[in-house]
């Protein structure tokens, strides 16, 4: 079952989240930004759940309460971290394409982004 805030994202962090009721937290993804900036800021997929469409559903959530004309970014794993390879199938499997990997203090990681849809 999916659930939302129901929250626009332009009033501020909005996500989704999976759960089966008794059984627990399947997964979960938060959505920030405005105007025709988002970010994906926080994704989670439970570890037993993996590997069943979960990470693509909470995406695609995500991406469907965001206007299409929007640029989309998320920063993740960089390569050889461990996570990393599927976390570029789940991205680029939903459109997104890699950038820069930039660094923060101890933490690196690679960004990728979804440019805007066009308009037919």
């Amino acid at each position: 079952m999916l659930f939302s805030s129901g929250r626009s994202p332009s009033s501020g962090p909005s996500g989704a989240r999976t759960d089966i009721g008794s059984a627990g937290f399947i997964g979960g993804v938060l959505i920030g930004g405005s105007d025709l900036k988002h970010a994906i800021r926080w994704l989670a997929v439970s570890s037993e759940f993996r590997r069943f469409g979960v990470g693509k559903m909470l995406v695609e959530a995500a991406l469907s309460s965001i206007p299409s004309d929007s640029t989309v970014h998320v920063d993740t794993f960089v390569a050889c971290s461990p996570g990393a390879e599927a976390t570029k199938r789940l991205y680029e499997g939903c459109g997104f394409i890699p950038l820069e990997v930039w660094r923060e203090g101890e933490a690196v990681r690679q960004r990728y982004i979804r440019p805007p849809l066009k308009r037919p």
